[in-house]
Formats: structure tokens, sequence, C-alpha cells
């Protein structure tokens, strides 16, 4: 791994300008030829101001502050020193969010959002069987398609801000202030896996993300009241083998469309569990053989198969996961991709301050990093997954 020159990045900033100094910064940071953590801002700063400068602000003897400091100095080295130390940290924070893995974030599809307020996505119902005999001399008999529609959430501007103040960038003697930039982006990214996985199981919410036609209904639950259909395996029991799958599945081939009573054309795709159960869920999916009858007292007949299971659902599990149930036993199945979507209205974005801003003037915030995104996710067909309760 090359040593950071900080000689030759400012001479990169006199001879390139900048943006392009900005560019080769980048593709160095990209490329990992040097790790953001490893640039000593001290060094940074005295290559550009001078030590005399350096050690003013160190000792604090002059009394200037940083604002008059930057503007006594050349244009060029102030270019350099801010745009090299806002790319490396703002590189930092980019990798934290790529790098680290979304498994629920990546299962729900995002849809473009055309109203931060909330909107009304329609449908149209299927014919359904109305197929009649036709005496002779008569006319066929009339059907035709009816509206659907859902309700989607408000959807809320999620950020978080981090501030570098001039103590804080010269006074720093543990290395690490590249890696707790770095944390803004990986956070963000935590927190929109939670909203996801909250979603797939409908829960720690003040209110369901099911509303259909202005009624807003749990996810999962027996046919009761306004919950017209039956996706809740309760008291399936404890994952232990094929036939907790198998009863789940039944579960799934009971449901039906709620306007054509026909059963419903989509298959499970996914198997979620928490990280306890991960290996029992393994174990069940890439069994060579399953064996049933009376396997206990050896008195019956056994029955010998091969695995009908192997390779047929997408495991999917995560260690937030157990967090967020009431009861971390429990477990899921069906098509998250059918179930849910993402309204999406604004994209992450990292977005840097300028220098000179009214906050490094009164309180000596030299620079700052604003991470935000606008999302909401939104149950938008609950008849795809299945839920089953362990008593």
């Amino acid at each position: 791994m090359a040593r950071f020159n900080y000689s030759q990045a400012v001479k990169l900033h006199e001879q390139l300008g900048p943006q392009r100094a900005k560019q080769e910064l980048a593709e160095m940071f990209s490329s990992k030829a040097v790790r953001p953590q490893d640039i000593d801002l001290g060094r940074l700063f005295m290559e550009c101001f001078g030590p005399s400068a350096y050690m003013d602000c160190r000792g604090d003897r002059t009394g200037r502050t940083a604002a008059e400091l930057l503007e006594t100095s050349g244009a060029v080295s102030t270019a350099a020193f801010l745009n090299i130390a806002g790319q490396f940290v703002y590189t930092n924070v980019l990798d934290a969010y790529v790098n680290e893995e979304s498994v629920f974030s990546n299962l729900i599809p995002e849809a473009p959002a055309s109203t931060l307020d909330g909107e009304k996505i329609p449908g149209i119902t299927q014919i359904g069987d109305e197929i009649q005999e036709r005496a002779e001399g008569m006319a066929y008999a009339i059907a035709g398609v009816g509206e659907d529609w859902i309700f989607t959430p408000p959807i809320p501007d999620r950020g978080v801000e981090v501030a570098l103040t001039w103590e804080a960038q010269f006074n720093d003697k543990t290395g690490q202030l590249a890696e707790r930039c770095a944390d803004v982006g990986k956070w963000m990214k935590i927190h929109r896996e939670k909203k996801a996985i909250d979603c797939v199981i409908d829960e720690n919410t003040v209110s369901h993300r099911y509303n259909w036609r202005g009624t807003v209904i749990a996810s999962y639950n027996d046919n009761t009241g306004t919950h017209t259909w039956d996706n809740l395996a309760g008291s399936n029991g404890a994952l232990v083998d094929w036939v907790d799958i198998d009863a789940m599945e039944q579960v799934f081939n009971a449901i039906t469309d709620p306007f054509t009573g026909e059963p419903t054309l989509w298959d499970p795709k996914h198997l979620v569990v928490t990280k306890q159960n991960e290996q029992i869920a393994r174990r069940i999916l890439s069994a060579t053989e399953i064996r049933s009858g009376d396997i206990t007292t050896g008195a019956g007949t056994q029955m010998l198969t091969g695995n009908f299971y192997v390779n047929k659902y997408q495991l999917v599990t995560s260690r937030l996961l157990a967090s967020r149930l009431a009861t971390d036993t429990d477990y899921f199945l069906g098509d998250i991709g059918k179930y849910a979507k993402c309204m999406m209205a604004e994209k992450m974005s990292v977005v840097q301050a300028p220098p000179n801003s009214h906050e490094e003037f009164h309180r000596r915030i030299i620079q700052q990093w604003r991470v935000n995104e606008r999302f909401a996710y939104v149950v938008v067909q609950p008849r795809a997954m299945v839920h089953a309760t362990v008593s």
C-alpha cells in the first residue's frame, strides 16, 4: 500500500485544479492505494499552511479563529486542504454504505414516489370464473372487472449530520477520525435495513403498513374481522424439519383472491428465519433425503425420498431480525418482492457544507457532512407472505 505524499497532493491541486485533483484523489481511495484513515490531518495542514500556523492552532498562541487563518492563507492551499480532507471523509462515508450487506432492503423493490404525503396506488380486479352456459337464442352472461387500491404512508426525510470542529481535527490522537465519520453512512444503512425488516414482519409500528381502500389492516392474522384471509400459522411449533415448512405451505396454498375466490397464482420464494434458526433451515433446505412414517419406534412403515426442498426457497436471515421480532423464534414463508415496496422520493446522498459557513464562524465547525434519504416501506400484498408463530 502506497504512502500518502502530502506535498504531491497539494501540488496536484496547483497543477490540475480542485475538480481534477478531487477526481484523482477519489480514484486513489477507490482503488485502495491509500486508506483515508492513514492520512494525518496535522501533516496535511502543515503542508498547506506551514508549521508555524499549525503550532499556532495547536497552542492557540495567536488567538486567531479558523476563519481568519483560512482567509489569510493562499487560495490554492486553502482549496487543497478542504478538498483533500473533504474527499477522504466523503470516501469513507460511501465505502461504509456500499460495503455493508443489506439483506431485506435488497429484496424489496423500489418504486418512485410522486408525492411526499402518501399516494393512492390503483389496481384492477380480475374477472374471475363467471363463465355460464348459454341457452339457444339467449345472450351470454355479462362479466367485468372492478377497482382496487391501496394507500401508501407519508415519506419522511431521514438523516443525520456529522460535524468536525477545529479542535477535533487538530487534537485527535486516536487516528479514528475518518472511521467515525464513516459511521454516518453505516448507520444510515442500518436504519434503512431495520425499516425493511419491520415492514416484512409488520412489527415496531403504531400503525400497520397495509392500507387497503382506507382501512388499515395487519399483515398477518387469521381470517377475522377486516383481515379476510388466513396467513398466520399460529402455534406452528419451533422450526425442526420439513414438516414445519409443509404446514406453512398448506396455509399459503389455502389463500385465495379476495375478488374471485380462486387460489392465488404466486408461489413462495423466501424462507425467513432468525440467526438462531439459520443452521436448522439450511439443514432442511440441503438434506439429501427425507424420512417419513414411523421413524421413532421402527415398528411401522418408513418411507425414504429425495429432499424435495433442495433449492426450493431462498434462505433469508439477518443478525438484526431477532431484535426486531417480539418472539425471536418465529419464521416466515413467502415472496418478499410481491409483499412490499419501498416508495423512494430521494436516494441516499452525502453533501458537504461549503467553507466559511455560518457554523464555521460561530462554532468553529470547519467541516460538515449531511447524510439523508427519503423513503417509506409499504405492504402492497400481504397475501404473499405467511407467518409461523411459535407457542
